[in-house]
């Protein structure tokens, strides 16, 4: 964990070929790796792994097999050949790419590091009730194998919650909750011309709370229009819907934590800000109530939030379609809102 990688200042031509990575990265530990997303250190993390390591772990995660759920045509995705596989296709997979694999798949995948290592077997439909009461079908949960001891699902959860804290997931945080996940940002295969084309799979996948996992989460745009990546693409819609099904379980935080603003990185803040600190359990003189700003165009999403004496964040263009906080969410006054908007049909 304490290892030091050095990821090449952006640009690393390497096994003929040139991988990059979206910012600057210098010398980094797994952690920064995956907090900052470096493709060149994941790379190099791989080869340190060797191929035969990584692909028997990518198989006990479940990658390279059809899942068990039932659904017609499943595909079970590809991994390649350890003994047939080019140094390049180890790099690629290091970091996501050079393989396939379904939304199902990933999802248990991260599903496994929020249940302390275990792969569960999906579930479509849990229970089937017939109209007298009776239960005419009912599915345990079903363990199919143990993939990593809990202390290293734990490290990895530490890992994963470091990625929204101060990565590139920041903005799939989610007030008052721990927030675990990765985000994505793929590039896509031209079925025509072979190799990789414009086209991108931007994603955020998750799960919370973090402490006391509840929910797993994939939220998967594919070819994105403008921003591509999925920190900030997939992030945002990760924090609604997760933050709403958290809300029809009734899960309720032990104390409600600062809005995604406020927990900015120092250089993502004007020059004399300070951020400001975590609102307390309950509503007083100095706290405000987030309001319910969903369908709401940004002019008037923004005069809400300043009746309410809070500020608007706005992204986007058109009608809201997620916040952060979301409504009822008790904040510091003054503290922003993030409003995520987009062209609603």
């Amino acid at each position: 964990m304490n290892e030091s990688f050095y990821c090449e200042n952006g640009i690393w031509s390497h096994n003929g070929h040139r991988i990059h990575d979206t910012h600057k990265v210098q010398w980094a530990t797994p952690v920064a790796v995956l907090s900052e997303s470096s493709n060149i250190c994941a790379a190099k993390i791989g080869e340190a792994v060797g191929k035969e390591k990584l692909v028997a772990a990518l198989r006990a995660f479940g990658f390279g097999e059809r899942t068990g759920m039932g659904l017609p045509g499943e595909a079970k995705g590809s991994i390649p050949d350890p003994a047939r596989m080019p140094g390049i296709a180890l790099d690629t997979i290091s970091f996501g790419q050079g393989m396939s694999a379904t939304g199902i798949q990933t999802a248990m995948a991260m599903a496994a590091i929020a249940s302390g290592g275990i792969l569960l077997e999906p579930v479509l439909v849990k229970e089937i009730v017939g109209p007298d009461g009776t239960v005419l079908v009912h599915r345990e949960r079903k363990e199919v194998r143990r993939v990593v001891r809990p202390e290293t699902a734990r490290a990895l959860t530490a890992m994963l919650v470091e990625v929204v804290e101060k990565g590139t997931g920041g903005k799939a945080r989610i007030a008052g909750v721990h927030v675990a996940g990765k985000t994505g940002t793929a590039q896509k295969v031209d079925p025509v011309r072979g190799g990789y084309g414009a086209g991108r799979l931007a994603s955020f996948l998750g799960f919370v709370p973090a402490d006391a996992p509840k929910l797993t989460v994939l939220v998967a745009v594919d070819e994105p229009e403008g921003d591509v990546y999925g920190g900030s693409v997939a992030a945002p819609a990760f924090a609604a819907i997760a933050s709403e099904a958290l809300r029809q379980i009734r899960f309720a935080p032990v104390q409600p934590r600062e809005p995604v603003a406020a927990r900015a990185k120092v250089s993502a803040r004007p020059q004399g800000a300070r951020p400001r600190p975590a609102a307390p359990v309950a509503e007083g003189p100095a706290q405000a109530v987030v309001p319910d700003l969903i369908g709401l165009s940004g002019s008037s999403a923004a005069r809400r939030l300043r009746d309410s004496a809070l500020e608007a964040e706005l992204r986007g263009s058109g009608r809201t379609v997620a916040q952060s906080p979301p409504a009822g969410a008790f904040v510091q006054r003054g503290a922003r809102v993030l409003v995520t908007l987009a062209q609603v049909q």
